[in-house]
């Protein structure tokens, strides 16, 4: 499978990782996981493509049990754990406060760069 291009671009101590992800098939984690789903990399690029950058720690990588791009990261400075799970038609974002608040919101494809705002907002 072909990573594209902006993520070799933006990501790319990531690419490895990410493309052994492209090869996982149904019933991984004890049998509940379903295939990589391609979708998910395409969201990705457009998340990247409408100008978001990762911090100078790149972030967790793995696979949900549905098959989808998750990504997670530490901001030190406030204390806040992001999530982001890339579906098909959405991004997922989840945001977990030293611990003990927690925020989930779902932003549709034609809502990237509200989701982007956020991170950044929250970031600095």
């Amino acid at each position: 499978m072909n990573i594209p291009q902006i993520i070799i671009d933006k990501m790319p101590n990531d690419v490895l990782r990410i493309k052994s992800l492209t090869t996982v098939k149904d019933g991984w984690n004890f049998g509940q996981g379903k295939d990589f789903q391609i979708g998910s990399l395409y969201t990705l690029e457009s998340f990247l493509q409408a100008g978001f950058t990762f911090p100078p720690k790149e972030p967790s990588i793995f696979l949900s049990d549905a098959g989808n791009l998750n990504f997670v990261w530490f901001e030190k400075k406030r204390s806040i754990e992001f999530e982001l799970e890339f579906f098909t038609d959405k991004i997922e974002f989840y945001i977990f406060y030293a611990n003990t608040d927690y925020y989930e919101r779902h932003y549709s494809l034609e809502h990237i760069s509200d989701l982007i705002k956020l991170i950044n907002d929250l970031s600095t």
